[in-house]
């Protein structure tokens, strides 16, 4: 074993697997969110029922993955960096290819510039969650010295007044200053300085009862408050209640992680498969789209069968996409490695820009 390998089967004994099992969790529920959304987008009888309880349920998922991060923090690593990027060249590419290649199927153009884009996928948001993300990481040094740098008493007046404005102000009156529902960039920097909030100063006296308690108890009034407010839009079905900047949704996955937080152990089978979650966020979308084309799902839309084959087929694709990353991993992982050492060597003085003064961060990476 080269000492790459055994620096990763280390990383992998030392992360907590109980994040972990959350993190699998999140990347079934994003899943669900893409295959039901693809039908139940009116508010007609099991239509509405099954629309509204997967988005009360399941949208707590991108919050919850920022609260990790935000929790164990980010630095820029040039190295970590182009691993990142190569990762997303190859499902950009994979997904280009899939989608061009139905579209010469049936005789329709190819459409160049989007192969173009694929080679550049953080600056042409191929998905736009991992370019956020991307600049999350090149923003992180700066910002969590900045929040280091707070009191406790300061670092909670900062997070209300961007609790009020990011998200209380929408929930209550319908309108804030995220014109995006929270997909953007200003709710993953929220969701992030509150994991951070909760790293410096938060302990962790408060129950796993009271906890899940909570979870629940905000879950089901949300949901509720759904079933009583959701309308069809344009895009489909409306869960306002549901959406990412929503105050149910922030406090829903601030309960969640601290649950899951307060069990410690460490599995190195659940910690391997917790680390295709990225594969599983960026290739869902795909496979869904092609089941769509094989399955011919309206034909029992609205029937339990329905929902049966909907679930059996979320974790189907789960399995697939973690399948499709172990591959990946074993075909490109020392061509990867090569590249991202000579490019690190090369321009490791661009690396440096970050390194003054830097800031010991705990990663669960």
């Amino acid at each position: 074993m080269n000492s790459t390998s055994a620096s990763s089967s280390s990383s992998l004994k030392k992360r907590n697997s109980s994040i972990e099992i959350l993190r699998l969790i999140c990347a079934y529920g994003i899943i669900a969110l893409h295959t039901f959304g693809e039908y139940y987008t009116t508010c007609d009888g099991n239509a509405r029922i099954y629309g509204v309880l997967v988005n009360s349920i399941f949208n707590v998922d991108i919050c919850v993955f920022v609260l990790i991060t935000g929790y164990f923090g980010i630095e820029f690593s040039l190295k970590k960096f182009l691993k990142m990027e190569f990762m997303l060249i190859f499902y950009s590419l994979l997904n280009f290819i899939s989608k061009e290649g139905y579209h010469v199927f049936n005789g329709d153009y190819v459409n160049l510039w989007g192969g173009v884009q694929a080679f550049f996928p953080t600056l042409s948001i191929f998905n736009r969650f991992f370019s956020q993300y991307m600049l999350l990481m090149l923003l992180g040094h700066w910002l969590n010295r900045g929040l280091a740098s707070l009191s406790k008493k300061n670092y909670m007046l900062f997070l209300s007044i961007l609790i009020i404005f990011f998200s209380a102000n929408s929930t209550i009156f319908g309108r804030g200053i995220q014109l995006d529902t929270g997909k953007g960039f200003l709710q993953m920097l929220m969701m992030y300085c509150i994991g951070r909030f909760i790293r410096l100063h938060m302990d962790s006296s408060m129950s796993r009862l009271k906890l899940f308690i909570l979870f629940l108890l905000v879950i089901v009034l949300e949901t509720v408050l759904n079933f009583l407010y959701t309308n069809k839009s344009e895009l489909g079905l409306n869960c306002p209640y549901a959406q990412d900047l929503s105050l149910f949704i922030v406090f829903a996955s601030i309960y969640i992680f601290l649950f899951f937080k307060q069990f410690s152990f460490s599995n190195i089978l659940i910690n391997y498969l917790s680390s295709t979650v990225s594969a599983i966020v960026l290739l869902n979308v795909t496979c869904i789209t092609i089941l769509r084309k094989i399955l011919f799902f309206e034909k029992i839309e609205g029937t339990s069968k329905f929902i049966l084959l909907i679930c059996s087929c979320n974790f189907g694709i789960m399995f697939f996409c973690q399948v499709v990353e172990v591959v990946r991993r074993g075909l490109f992982s020392k061509f990867e490695r090569f590249l991202t050492e000579e490019v690190s060597h090369r321009f490791k003085k661009i690396e440096n820009y970050w390194k003054d003064e830097n800031l010991e961060i705990e990663t669960n990476e």
